[in-house]
This record gives structure tokens, C-alpha cells and sequence, in this order.
């Protein structure tokens, strides 16, 4: 398997963990859409573990 065949979940997994990460900054300066930020990174996150395993599963 090549790095190639995860080009979308990865990128999808450094944008979530991203916006999981500016939601942290935003939570602790009590800035507003903290908790919007976290929530979509949480769910990108999700989405691109699915995107992996679908892939897995689709090389066997």
C-alpha cells in the first residue's frame, strides 16, 4: 500500500485535528465558536479514520 492511497484521509485528519486545536485556543481564551471549531475537527476526525478503514478494507 502506498502513501497515495491515503492522500484524502490525511489531509482530512491534519484540517480536523487543526480545528480541534484552534478550538483548545479559543476555549481557553474564552473566545466565542469554541466549541463549533472542536465539534467540526471532531467530526473530520471521524470521517477520516472512516475514509482509512473503508480504504483497508478496499485494498484486501
Amino acid at each position: 500500500m502506498k502513501l497515495q492511497d491515503f492522500k484524502i484521509p490525511l489531509l482530512v485528519l491534519i484540517v480536523g485535528s487543526a480545528l480541534v486545536i484552534l478550538g483548545a485556543v479559543f476555549k481557553v481564551l474564552h473566545w466565542p465558536y469554541a466549541n463549533i471549531f472542536m465539534m467540526i475537527g471532531g467530526v473530520c476526525e471521524v470521517i477520516a479514520a472512516v475514509l482509512v478503514i473503508l480504504q483497508l478494507l478496499k485494498s484486501r
